[in-house]
């Protein structure tokens, strides 16, 4: 009788085991290995579409933000901005979120966090 209740407890390890390292190779390949996201802010959408279509990488996924849509920054690997007749408004300057600094600085043309 112990011995069944010895093998029941390895099996029952086990198999928390293998969820865990389930779940730990899950959380691993969402920050490192998932898709990379490369946000545009202010592009033409005729730039956009070439950009798109050189595109031939399926681990490159490609969107289209708005500046209202500043306080998203965290959620993308790159972004990218062409300040062309790019208007900061007033309220955008002064939101505490989207100040250099508190919500990223630049270094080497990449976005840190």
């Amino acid at each position: 009788m112990k011995r069944k209740v010895t093998l029941r407890k390895k099996q029952v390890l086990a198999i928390a085991v293998a969820v865990i390292a389930v779940i730990g190779a899950i959380a691993a390949w969402q920050t490192w290995g998932a898709t990379t996201k490369i946000a545009f802010l202010n592009f033409q959408v005729t730039e956009l579409g070439q950009i798109s279509k050189a595109n031939d990488n399926s681990m490159i996924e490609l969107c289209e933000i708005s500046a209202d849509d500043i306080a998203d920054l965290d959620s993308y690997d790159m972004v990218m901005v062409q300040a062309s007749a790019f208007y900061w408004r007033q309220a955008r300057r002064l939101n505490p979120r989207c100040r250099r600094g508190e919500h990223g600085s630049r270094q080497n043309g990449r976005l840190h966090g």
